[in-house]
């Protein structure tokens, strides 16, 4: 005959198998110690006793994305927090785990010796529905089209379309019109019909042929600044049908003016800066130095004998070259074609020309690597001081002459004209570079 010890064991074993059939697992844990027992798998349940399972070195714990997170809220029950939960997601795979704790017994300090504690596997649609959330918070308003009755149901809206169009969208109306209403109030006068044909009904049957997803840049007008805005459309009516489709509006402008910094500065071809990148560095440095002009001697061959795409690579080895020399509060940019600028921050003439014999070395290199014609850079040099205005002629070199047709070592001839109040007179230094 069992005694009462076993018939409670019994009971508890079979409490704890009904529960991991739903997904769900009892455990004790044991937050000063960091310990668990009994419990986050099937197999665990086996063992009728259970085993202490170390919380920070468990398989099962490891094995999930955000387990910093389990150990946090461990660290919340041990101070004496009565209850606890996490979501934990699995690295590999969809499983998602939500685990929660209450304090059951605790120290004369008030902190927790001992917790029970729960974990549940999500059901796919509490999954799926977090995934929804997360990509929603991405948009500030989203809304369900109903194509075939011809209602949009708000999920989402913002305050400001909230207090345009909160008593319109309440009512349910039809997509088209509401859009007409939404494009005519807001958006900027020469996208109206734009936005207009492209977020049509007949535009989005079109779209859905190829994707499932469309989506729309436009531009706003409110509190008379223009802003940058995102229509998204996804249907979720089945592959060449709409019947349903969900829409989502979000203000990118952050992004867009990103995106228009990046084209407005990022050289297209070195990836580097461009011209009005550097002077407007240049600018915002205001200290003093030597502005560097380099052309590449007959740089037009490179890209008659190998092509235009070697001569574009060799234009951005040339970039990263120059880089690689130019120190922390100097700056480099390419001009166009054949051509770049750097700004050295130094007022010591020898050490800008040893920088420059630094960069001819590497040219050098970049032509046997690539194994293209020789690349002979020309410089011209103008000391540089604070608030003078920036010119594309400003640097052109003059009398520069690179290489040596006798031997390894050559001369670096060329001119500087210092450009500072009072100094017109041409100034010329002779560089000596062995070596090369």
């Amino acid at each position: 005959m069992s005694n009462r010890f076993d018939d409670e064991n019994n009971i508890e074993m079979d409490i704890k198998t009904a529960f991991a059939s739903w997904g769900k697992y009892v455990f004790k844990c044991f937050p000063q110690e960091c310990r668990l027992r009994s419990f986050l798998s099937e197999d665990s349940l086996d063992d009728s006793e259970g085993k202490n399972v170390d919380i920070i070195n468990n398989p099962f714990i490891d094995s999930m994305v955000d387990r910093n997170n389990l150990l946090k809220a461990v660290r919340q029950i041990a101070e004496g927090e009565k209850f606890a939960t996490v979501v934990l997601h699995a690295k590999e795979g969809t499983d998602t785990y939500r685990i929660s704790f209450k304090s059951i017994c605790f120290d004369d300090d008030g902190r927790t010796v001992e917790a029970i504690g729960l974990a549940e596997q999500l059901d796919e649609r509490l999954n799926e529905s977090e995934m929804v959330n997360a990509l929603g918070s991405n948009f500030n308003s989203i809304y369900y089209v109903d194509v075939d009755n011809n209602k949009m149901y708000p999920y989402r809206m913002n305050p400001s379309v909230r207090a345009m169009f909160g008593e319109v969208l309440e009512s349910k109306p039809g997509y088209n019109e509401m859009m007409e209403q939404y494009v005519n109030a807001i958006v900027l006068e020469e996208d109206k019909l734009h936005m207009l044909l492209e977020t049509s009904i007949n535009n989005l049957r079109r779209q859905f042929l190829i994707k499932d997803t469309y989506q729309h840049d436009y531009r706003i007008v409110r509190d008379g600044q223009v802003q940058y805005c995102r229509a998204k459309f996804v249907n979720v009516s089945g592959v060449g049908e709409l019947h349903k489709m969900i829409a989502g509006f979000s203000d990118i402008s952050p992004e867009k003016q990103r995106e228009l910094e990046r084209i407005a500065y990022v050289d297209a071809v070195t990836g580097g800066n461009n011209y009005e990148s550097f002077k407007k560095k240049l600018r915002d440095r205001n200290v003093s130095g030597y502005l560097i002009s380099m052309d590449i001697h007959s740089f037009k061959i490179v890209n008659s004998i190998c092509g235009v795409a070697k001569g574009d690579e060799a234009l951005r080895w040339i970039s990263e070259n120059i880089r690689g020399v130019v120190g922390y509060n100097d700056i480099s940019g390419h001009i166009n074609a054949d051509r770049f600028v750097i700004f050295f921050a130094d007022d010591k003439i020898n050490k800008v020309i040893r920088k420059i014999e630094t960069i001819n070395l590497q040219l050098i290199k970049v032509s046997e690597s690539l194994k293209i014609p020789k690349i002979q850079p020309y410089f011209g040099v103008t000391k540089w001081e604070p608030g003078k205005r920036l010119r594309k002629h400003t640097v052109r070199p003059t009398l520069p002459r690179i290489g040596s047709r006798s031997g390894r070592t050559c001369s670096i001839r060329y001119t500087v004209r210092p450009i500072q109040k009072g100094l017109s007179k041409k100034s010329r230094w002779r560089i000596t570079s062995t070596g090369i």
